[in-house]
């Protein structure tokens, strides 16, 4: 399966990646805790996603595979921050999320994302890439999509010397990424819902390698 880097993905191609994001991760743990109302769940994935993608594709490696984008992933560099401050969240239009998703689902996001920088944080201590995103088209599972495009950002990661992160509330994710070569490091239960976060390393190359 060929996998393409994107240096700097156009507006038409990023806007391909929502379209695929969306219902990728509709079904997700962690949207189906933060936003609970089922007839409102696609419009709020889409209004944080479209935050989510200004935010983040400008500083991520972006690899892209299939004809037309069919699946894609992104990675943050270590010499790159994988969270955006406050200010910049501010800018991008998060001060409306009590609006848009309610105050309680807004309390479920703050719940919600404050572990999962807690432990991107500690896993981050040494310098790894972390996977950030990574979605395939519905219709094209089971195609090798999403262990090619793993396969890119692990080389990538390789080239440089530095191992790779992921993090995932998904328990069917955790077997997909250890057959990629990452091991489970923790389990933690998100306080108050019935949800885990499974943190997965990489390990970097030996020298020899």
């Amino acid at each position: 399966m060929e996998v393409t880097r994107l240096a700097q993905p156009t507006e038409a191609q990023v806007q391909r990646m929502l379209e695929i994001f969306i219902p990728a991760f509709a079904p997700e743990p962690g949207f189906r805790y933060m936003f609970q109302d089922r007839a409102r769940r696609l419009q709020q994935i889409r209004w944080v996603a479209e935050l989510k993608f200004e935010l983040v594709q400008p500083k991520a490696e972006v690899f892209v595979a299939g004809e037309g984008i069919r699946g894609f992933s992104w990675w943050i560099p270590p010499s790159r921050s994988p969270f955006a401050s406050l200010s910049q969240q501010l800018t991008v239009g998060y001060a409306w999320s009590p609006f848009r998703c309610g105050l309680r689902g807004f309390a479920r996001m703050l719940r919600f994302s404050s572990q999962e920088r807690a432990l991107i944080e500690r896993f981050t201590e040494e310098p790894v890439w972390v996977l950030d995103t990574i979605a395939v088209e519905a219709d094209a599972g089971r195609q090798g999509l999403g262990g090619a495009l793993v396969a890119a950002g692990l080389r990538a990661a390789a080239r440089s010397g530095h191992g790779c992160f992921v993090l995932t509330h998904n328990p069917r994710n955790v077997r997909f990424y250890e057959k990629c070569g990452f091991t489970l490091k923790r389990t933690e239960a998100l306080k108050g819902a019935d949800i885990n976060a499974y943190c997965l390393l990489h390990e970097s190359p030996s020298p020899e390698a």
